[in-house]
């Protein structure tokens, strides 16, 4: 058990919190299987990274929703683009929702209006470097970002 002071109201109380393993049935963390150090996560699906494609877009992986504060949206990617190739190999939808990412890959993408760009979806970027602003592709040297 664990013995808690706490202040309520101007006036301590004290606690005492029994401490006691869950049930074997009761869902965990990702990435935990019951010791103390969650295991390192190397590899993620699109899902895992923030991108839900579309079940309902024909032959074109057109990307339905993509998850905030995720790598995805950090890489630029938005919902209505389409992927069209992932590290230069074209994919169907099928492999796309199999694919594993172990590393940064360059995603092409076709925005709804029809222009493509390449991004890089880094699983593990944090939002913290130069991001895509208003549809530019900053990869491309030759543009500017103001």
């Amino acid at each position: 058990s664990l013995s808690l002071r706490v202040l309520r109201g101007g006036v301590e109380i004290a606690i005492l919190l029994p401490l006691r393993r869950p049930p074997a049935d009761v869902l965990g963390m990702r990435g935990m299987d019951g010791s103390a150090i969650p295991k390192r996560i190397t590899a993620y699906r699109l899902m895992d990274l923030g991108i839900t494609l579309d079940d309902n877009a024909g032959n074109t992986a057109r990307i339905r929703n993509v998850t905030q504060n995720s790598p995805a949206l950090f890489a630029g990617i938005i919902a209505g683009d389409s992927i069209l190739a992932i590290n230069s190999k074209a994919l169907t939808e099928q492999e796309l929702a199999r694919i594993v990412i172990d590393a940064p890959a360059l995603v092409l993408l076709r925005r709804a209006g029809g222009a493509t760009l390449h991004v890089i979806l880094n699983p593990w970027d944090t939002g913290e470097g130069v991001r895509p602003v208003g549809g530019a592709n900053v990869l491309d040297p030759a543009i500017i970002v103001f």
